[in-house]
């Protein structure tokens, strides 16, 4: 017998389908909300290369070539310092754009020497985010909206 919680999930799992069908617009909220949950599971540095891997591509396009960049990660998490590691040729293997990688390098460059805490930000107000992100060669409003 299923527990009362898988049951509920069934049930909003099925309620969820429903609307993405009946209501196109509602869907597509749907859609952002749930990746949205997907970068609350990751560390703040993996969810903010998740961003910046995403930008201007389908969900499904930045799923795939995030998920490829995960694979140059030598620990549990994506991290600064394993991204430390890769190399340019190891980032386009995966699909990254050069545009990308020196974003990402720049990020990784700002965390590790600590101009860059995403822990710390993350108590912050939305415009001291806002501010501190915007700083990040690469990392511009869109980034740092969608971060906050």
């Amino acid at each position: 017998m299923p527990s009362r919680e898988t049951r509920a999930q069934s049930v909003i799992r099925t309620a969820i389908r429903h609307l993405k069908r009946v209501d196109p617009v509602l869907g597509r909220v749907i859609g952002k909300a749930e990746e949205y949950q997907v970068y609350r599971k990751m560390s703040y540095f993996e969810s903010l290369a998740r961003i910046i891997v995403g930008q201007q591509l389908s969900t499904r396009a930045a799923t795939t070539i995030f998920s490829r960049l995960r694979t140059l990660k030598t620990r549990r998490d994506l991290t600064a310092e394993c991204l430390t590691l890769a190399t340019d040729e190891q980032f386009q293997k995966v699909g990254i754009s050069r545009p990308k990688i020196r974003t990402l390098r720049s990020l990784v460059s700002a965390v590790n020497d600590g101009s860059l805490n995403l822990r710390r930000i993350a108590y912050r107000s939305d415009d001291e985010v806002f501010e501190e992100l915007t700083r990040v060669k690469g990392i511009g409003p869109w980034t740092a909206q969608i971060y906050q």
